[in-house]
């Protein structure tokens, strides 16, 4: 299915309003996801809605922040998180290493992505979610990490071990959304990350290369006025997800550019991503129809 929205064009974000979203996340509860040998902590943003509780079993959203892995951008999905709590989806927003701070390859991004993913399920008890329940979204190469969980490689074992043993089957997010992600690394825009071809390769590190029946429930948006990254191709990515029989939708913004998915920039294409992704969760049976959905979007 592909949806096509008109929206507002976009506008300067307001400074103020990133000012804002840095102080709220600077009062959300924080947890230490990963500790490394040397001592260095990566931390992880929650935010509950206000009558959550330990014996709940909330649906949650892990979000990977954008910036191509040069700069720390955790502000941008706060107003996302902020809807979706309010709507009973705990979401979490992890700090994770990018070259502005840390001296990483791919592979040790992409390694924080499954980590961050990971130890949100297996803390599902501890934190009041559901294990089975636990999605993932991010935007450019946020949308590579998350598509990174929903893709696990496929390992091919040798013949003969195939009737001795039986690997147990790589656990899968509930679902995927991907705002204006890097879908394919041969795509111009992917260069930026710095993959190697060869490497990318040996470790089934392209999204491209990895669709097949069984993954879950995608949802995709891109501004159809981007000039950094190609919206014709995340729509053609959606629908070949779609081809292997899985569920998935597309929506455009004809006026959206980069920076579409940002409240501040463009409120009106926030609100009709937000419900359609909302709705296409809902009818995939990812989290219960909400009580109020015209309060979902109001800030």
């Amino acid at each position: 299915m592909s949806v096509i929205f008109m929206s507002l064009s976009s506008q300067s974000a307001s400074v103020r309003s990133e000012s804002a979203y840095g102080r709220l996340l600077a009062e959300v509860p924080r947890f230490t996801w990963r500790v490394f040998g040397d001592g260095a902590e990566l931390e992880m943003y929650a935010f509950f809605s206000p009558d959550h509780s330990k014996e709940d079993a909330a649906p949650s959203m892990v979000f990977f922040h954008g910036g191509m892995w040069r700069v720390d951008s955790m502000a941008e999905f706060v107003p996302w998180a902020t809807v979706l709590a309010r709507r009973g989806v705990a979401c979490f927003l992890p700090v994770f290493r990018t070259r502005a701070r840390f001296d990483v390859s791919a592979l040790d991004v992409l390694d924080d992505a499954q980590e961050a993913w990971l130890w949100v399920r297996e803390n599902a008890a501890e934190l009041g979610l559901d294990p089975h329940a636990v999605s993932v979204a991010g935007c450019d190469a946020g949308g590579l990490m998350a598509l990174h969980v929903a893709m696990p490689p496929v390992v091919k074992k040798r013949r003969w071990l195939v009737f001795r043993s039986k690997e147990p089957l790589p656990p899968m997010p509930a679902s995927v959304a991907v705002f204006r992600g890097v879908v394919d690394l041969n795509a111009p825009e992917a260069a930026r990350l710095e993959i190697d071809r060869e490497m990318a390769a040996a470790y089934g590190l392209n999204p491209v290369d990895l669709l097949r029946p069984c993954l879950p429930p995608l949802f995709s948006a891109h501004g159809m006025q981007d000039s950094l990254m190609d919206c014709e191709l995340s729509e053609w990515f959606a629908a070949e997800w779609r081809g292997f029989g899985n569920a998935a939708q597309h929506v455009s913004c004809p006026l959206g550019d980069h920076a579409f998915l940002h409240f501040n920039v463009n409120p009106q294409a926030f609100e009709q991503v937000m419900a359609s992704w909302d709705a296409f969760l809902v009818s995939n049976g990812v989290w219960p129809e909400a009580d109020d959905p015209a309060g979902l979007l109001l800030l």
